[in-house]
């Protein structure tokens, strides 16, 4: 079909077909939830903290970990689901790692993460109890696994912290934890977990640690400590997170109780690390939060901190317990010179002040690249919102680089009328063609069609980052056409689902805005 055709085909049938599309305008809006582990309906265990990433091609694979069905002393498993239409359709769970199906290892293993290049190369890593037939010991280690088919098949694990053989032989308690992952798109992976080696039971001098990879994560090299002043100090340092651009830029930052310049004393507060040679070496320790000299306060509560970049702004979001109530509050921060300055912190959630002894924790963050971001936490709002008594996720968005956002708002759309089941740990991600994921654990059984223990619920959402692509699959098309086609108006006021398509914000979608749409065609029936 040629532009002109279509032309005529727009004017003289205003509505010759009907299409349900996602609704775009306005605020943010998310399909009801969904369940992501196909076996929800019959399986007996539960499912908790899942992680999600995608190659912007439709492909995307969530990892969570679970109880194995069937397993002796509930043995708890890494377990992946893959889509390859943008999150339509999952396949069906299965064990990730061919060491923890065949044999039965019954032995824990937890907090898996999942990222890719977007090229066909995908990482898995988490931390695990498996000795590996006594090689590896009674303590935990870090595991990781590749794939190269989108999460149809993974390598068997291995060990990725690389002391992993002997560091139970040479302390009495030791522990790897909380691997997190990141690509910077040039072919250099930078893993990070925090770990505690000592021989004194009640000493707990957590460290960061890095190990790098330039093959995809076929092999890594030595763990070293993130900077050399971490090896003197003697307080925690824990639940890194890490982000990178394609620039050279790579950022670490974590909750730590130690000093570093002017840091107040007997608190918690967020550090900072930056490296420009791929995580060889890394700058020293600084306070991110700005105000650590006198805030006085914990910051990064319960794992609360996550950091993201678009590749121009690096953001970062955590957990702050306030006074004078046991109050957990979001905080944000923001770097505009890749991570080297970093902004005094501001309250995130709008009603910080009037939600007193409500909590806000385990804020995620995701981008689509675009200038649209989205914050996403676990929101425990007892009777403050008519959201019930439980813990639901909760999202903002902002299409103006974070400086202004949504109220908040669930994502789960049964929240109204759960009342009191526990929705918790959620995880945003975006495609580079505005569509989102959210995902999350949960013990609702969606109106009796899935069992009341945990499950893996997502939700999607579709905010176009192309003028006109209003199935967010990267091409305006002959499908957006029919939904242009289906909306076109003179008269107004523009429909609900059609705000989207009213480029020029005059409340009709009009042909002043199909010259718009026109301009974008760039898929089949051009």
């Amino acid at each position: 079909m040629t532009r002109a055709m279509a032309l005529c085909v727009l004017v003289g049938s205003a509505s010759m077909i009907g299409v349900v599309v996602p609704d775009v305008s306005g605020a943010m809006e998310w399909s009801a939830s969904m369940v992501l582990n196909t076996n929800a309906e019959t399986d007996l265990d539960s499912d908790y903290r899942p992680e999600l990433a995608t190659d912007g091609q439709g492909n995307w694979v969530c990892v969570w970990h679970a109880a194995v069905p069937g397993a002796q002393d509930r043995d708890f498993d890494i377990m992946v689901a893959r889509s390859s239409d943008d999150g339509a359709t999952w396949s069906a769970p299965a064990i990730l790692d061919a060491a923890g199906a065949d044999p039965l290892e019954i032995e824990d293993d937890f907090s898996p993460v999942v990222y890719t290049d977007g090229d066909g190369h995908w990482i898995a890593a988490w931390y695990t109890y498996d000795s590996r037939g006594g090689t590896l010991g009674d303590d935990t280690d870090i595991l990781v696994s590749r794939s190269t088919d989108n999460g149809a098949t993974w390598t068997t694990s291995a060990p990725l912290n690389s002391d992993a053989t002997t560091d139970h032989l040479t302390y009495n308690y030791c522990s790897d934890t909380s691997p997190r992952l990141a690509y910077d798109g040039n072919g250099h992976w930078v893993a990070t977990f925090y770990l505690r080696r000592t021989n004194i039971e009640d000493e707990y001098d957590y460290d960061i640690y890095v190990s790098r990879s330039s093959d995809h994560g076929a092999s890594w090299s030595d763990m070293q400590l993130l900077h050399a002043s971490l090896s003197t100090d003697s307080g925690e340092d824990t639940i890194p997170q890490i982000a990178a651009d394609t620039a050279g830029s790579w950022v670490i930052t974590y909750k730590s109780t130690n000093l570093v310049g002017t840091n107040g004393v007997d608190d918690e507060d967020l550090h900072f690390s930056r490296s420009t040679d791929n995580g060889v070496t890394w700058s020293a320790p600084t306070a991110l939060n700005t105000d650590a000299s006198t805030d006085g306060l914990r910051d990064g509560y319960s794992g609360g901190l996550d950091i993201l970049t678009d590749g121009t702004m690096w953001v970062t979001v955590w957990v702050r317990e306030l006074p004078p109530l046991v109050d957990y509050d979001l905080m944000i921060s923001r770097s505009y010179d890749a991570g080297i300055t970093w902004s005094p912190p501001e309250n995130l959630n709008p009603d910080y002040a009037v939600d007193g002894g409500f909590k806000d924790l385990d804020p995620r963050l995701g981008t689509d690249g675009a200038g649209n971001w989205v914050v996403v936490w676990d929101g425990y709002y007892v009777a403050y919102f008519p959201w019930g008594l439980d813990h639901d996720p909760v999202f903002m968005r902002s299409d103006d680089g974070t400086q202004t956002w949504s109220q908040p708002a669930p994502v789960n759309t049964h929240a109204y009328i759960d009342l009191s089941w526990r929705d918790e740990d959620p995880v945003v991600v975006a495609s580079p063609h505005g569509q989102w994921l959210t995902v999350w654990f949960s013990t609702y059984n969606l109106g009796g069609t899935i069992g009341n223990e945990r499950d893996i619920l997502y939700a999607t959402s579709c905010v176009p980052v192309i003028d006109g692509d209003q199935d967010c699959d990267g091409d305006v098309d002959l499908y957006d056409f029919f939904v242009f086609q289906d909306c076109f108006t003179t008269t107004g006021p523009v429909a609900s689902q059609c705000g989207n398509l009213d480029f020029d914000d005059d409340d009709n979608v009009d042909l002043d805005d199909y010259a718009v749409f026109q301009g974008s065609l760039n898929g089949p029936g051009e």
